[in-house]
C-alpha cells in the first residue's frame, strides 16, 4: 500500500468527511488535520506506515511513544493532548477502514492514556485571612 503517497487524499476525504457529515467544528477539523500531519511525519521519520494489517497496532504503539517521550518538536506531550489525537487516529483510520483503504483497524485496540491526575492549588494565608474576616464581618452584622 503505498502509504505514504496515498496519505494526502485520504488527509483530504477525511477532513471533507468531518466538516459535511459529521458537521464538526472547524477548531476540531484544525486540530485533527495538525494531529494527523504530525502522524504522518513521525511515522516516516521512523520509516514505518499502516498497512491496514494486525502489525499496524506495532506501528502506533512506536508512534505514541514517540509522542510521549519526544513530541512532534522535541517536547513531550502531556497525556491528554495525546488521547485527543489519538482520538484523531481511530477516527482516520475508522473512517480509511469504512472505505475499504484499511482491511483492519488497529488503532481501535489501542487505549487513551490516562490524564495526570493534578493536586488542587493552595490558598494563601493572606487570601484565607481575607475569607474569614469577611465572613467574621458578615456574622457580626447579622
Amino acid at each position: 500500500m503505498p502509504f505514504y503517497d496515498e496519505f494526502p487524499t485520504w488527509l483530504r476525504s477525511f477532513l471533507e468527511y468531518l466538516e459535511l457529515e459529521r458537521e464538526a467544528s472547524a477548531h476540531t477539523i484544525a486540530a485533527y488535520e495538525g494531529d494527523l500531519v504530525d502522524m504522518y511525519r513521525i511515522l516516516r521519520s521512523e520509516g514505518l506506515e499502516l498497512r491496514g494489517l494486525h502489525e499496524d497496532l506495532a506501528v502506533l504503539r512506536r508512534y505514541l511513544q514517540v509522542l510521549a517521550t519526544e513530541g512532534v518538536d522535541g517536547h513531550a506531550i502531556h497525556a491528554s493532548s495525546i488521547g485527543r489525537t489519538l482520538a484523531a487516529v481511530q477516527s482516520f483510520s475508522k473512517f480509511l477502514t469504512r472505505r475499504g483503504v484499511l482491511q483492519f483497524n488497529a488503532a481501535r485496540l489501542l487505549k487513551t492514556p490516562k490524564a495526570e491526575k493534578r493536586l488542587p492549588g493552595v490558598v494563601s494565608d493572606r487570601a484565607m485571612a481575607r475569607v474569614l474576616g469577611k465572613s467574621n464581618q458578615i456574622e457580626a452584622n447579622n
